[in-house]
């Protein structure tokens, strides 16, 4: 399990791109194959382990067009 410092900075990016992006939870959910409850939660610092962090930032990054090495540290 990542911990909850790392669960909340993931959160915190996550948020941060999806709204400079211009999307809602539920947008970004159905680009991602998530509920929109799911996305909230892992915004809101919800704990995931490294596997799903890793599977979720690869969808993220595809879907917001991020680089998540560099936002991920």
């Amino acid at each position: 399990m990542m911990s909850d410092m790392e669960n909340k900075s993931l959160g915190m990016i996550i948020r941060e791109e999806r709204k400079k992006k211009g999307l809602t939870q539920a947008q970004l959910g159905k680009l991602i194959g998530l509920k929109e409850s799911r996305v909230s939660k892992i915004e809101h610092g919800a704990p995931i382990t490294p596997e799903v962090a890793s599977f979720i930032l690869g969808k993220m990054g595809s879907a917001l067009q991020i680089n998540v090495v560099d936002k991920s540290g």
